[in-house]
């Protein structure tokens, strides 16, 4: 399939390419952007689907919604790293994922991406061994 753009100089990435290297490079972004999409795709709909099935069986037992039990959350979700790729995860699963932000738990090295992603509502932190616990 051909990109309809590609001809199209001003609206192109590449137009504001000036040496080789960065138009060889340009392969690169296109599959940066492309595993992101996945990542976040993949991602999304696992959780969602297990938050799904988690609520169909409860619901079978004839109890009161999950999230409306003391105690009981939905699953938790950890993201080790909040680059480019963890900033896109979280905000697809709150956006898409059926995800609270308290059932989200972020560790990062950089402070910048904590402030935004606790103003959520997601907890946010720097150890890496408190996300899988």
């Amino acid at each position: 399939m051909e990109n309809f753009v590609d001809n199209l100089k001003t609206l192109c990435f590449e137009a504001s390419l000036d040496t080789d290297e960065q138009k060889r490079a340009k392969n690169l972004r296109r599959r940066s952007h492309a595993s992101t999409v996945a990542i976040c795709a993949i991602g999304t709909v696992f959780c969602a689907a297990l938050n799904e099935t988690r609520q169909k069986i409860h619901d079978q037992t004839k109890k009161p919604s999950l999230q409306g039990e003391p105690g009981r959350k939905g699953i938790v979700v950890g993201v080790i790293g909040c680059g480019r790729i963890g900033q896109q995860v979280v905000k697809c699963l709150l956006t898409y994922g059926r995800c609270a932000p308290s059932d989200i738990l972020v560790s990062t090295r950089r402070p910048d991406a904590l402030k935004r992603l606790s103003s959520l509502g997601v907890d946010v932190g720097f150890d890496n061994a408190k996300v899988p616990s």
